[in-house]
């Protein structure tokens, strides 16, 4: 059973040289560190370097985003939109006291996210502290608090509803860009939930 386990994981034998079909073939991988996200896609990949696995995400075809846990993974662009709208409903609903506690209200997040929206439209990437300072400049505070960065729970929020997702890294720094213009709506398979589970027990 380990064997087979290692194995299923890409772990003991070469997985596709392609970083979409490996992150595709797990459903998502976590990615909350990036340097040690892409050393996991890179491990699993026959032949891989880095300049690889950032190609793939600098091309859009693997992305990062929140679609479960509050944390962050790598998805194929193809999938983000499925995922993200099968899984953080969930998450949010359990953010629900926190964002009170924080004032983020429903008005609040609402106004981010017009600000946000307006201000990637285009293709434009930009780094998370500029959309803090572009917030603050709207009147809505993204500053830390007893309970948390507010800054960083509106950004998780957004990505959460499907409107952003991380872009490419501007040095070392994250980069936002709206998930419709980074990865297009693709087909949603016909039960995902089954799609999910069917690469959770492969």
């Amino acid at each position: 059973l380990l064997g087979a386990r290692l194995a299923n994981q890409l772990l003991t034998v070469a997985g596709p040289p392609d970083p979409a079909a490996v992150v595709s073939s797990f459903g998502a991988v976590q990615a909350q560190e990036y340097n040690q996200s892409v050393w996991a896609l890179g491990l699993r990949m026959a032949n891989a370097g880095l300049a690889t696995i950032e190609a793939a995400v600098s091309a859009g075809t693997i992305l990062r985003t929140w679609p479960m846990r509050g944390t962050i993974h790598f998805v194929a662009a193809a999938d983000a939109r499925w995922l993200v709208e099968l899984l953080a409903p969930r998450r949010i609903r359990q953010m629900t006291s926190m964002y009170e506690k924080l004032g983020l209200t429903a008005s609040v997040l609402g106004r981010a996210g017009d600000v946000v929206a307006a201000v990637l439209a285009g293709g434009h990437r930009v780094q998370r502290k500029d959309l803090y300072s572009i917030l603050s400049q709207h009147g809505i505070d993204c500053s830390a608090s007893p309970n948390g960065t507010r800054g960083g729970h509106i950004l998780g929020y957004l990505s959460m509803r499907g409107l952003i997702c991380l872009g490419p890294l501007d040095g070392r720094q994250a980069t936002f860009v709206l998930l419709d213009e980074w990865a297009p709506a693709a087909g949603t398979p016909a039960e995902p939930l089954a799609e999910l589970a069917r690469r959770y027990f492969a």
